[in-house]
């Protein structure tokens, strides 16, 4: 069985008004939210950056926000489920139980 992983991009536009609306600044944001604050820059930046999901929820968590009002879906993809035994998509060990 396979499970879907979802890539996410800030809207760069609406962080940085939730930011200025919230007194925050990426500095405290990433504090709040326990991202490092190389992540927040890049994001409040615009820069071309995808998170996870995780990174996404903590973001929109330290700000009270949904997570879809502040991302949008940049990828989907399919990726092996995880091992039992070491944590990995191996044939040795066989995949989590879902």
């Amino acid at each position: 069985m396979t499970r879907q992983q979802m890539t996410l991009r800030v809207r760069p536009e609406i962080l940085k008004q939730y930011l200025t609306d919230n007194g925050l600044s990426g500095r405290a944001l990433a504090e709040r939210c326990d991202v490092g604050k190389s992540t927040i820059y890049r994001l409040v930046a615009g820069e071309q950056f995808i998170v996870n999901g995780d990174t996404a929820d903590a973001i929109a968590q330290g700000l009270g926000k949904k997570t879809a009002d502040l991302f949008e879906v940049a990828r989907v993809s399919r990726v092996a489920p995880k091992c039992r035994g070491c944590g990995t998509a191996c044939a040795t060990c066989g995949p989590v139980a879902a």
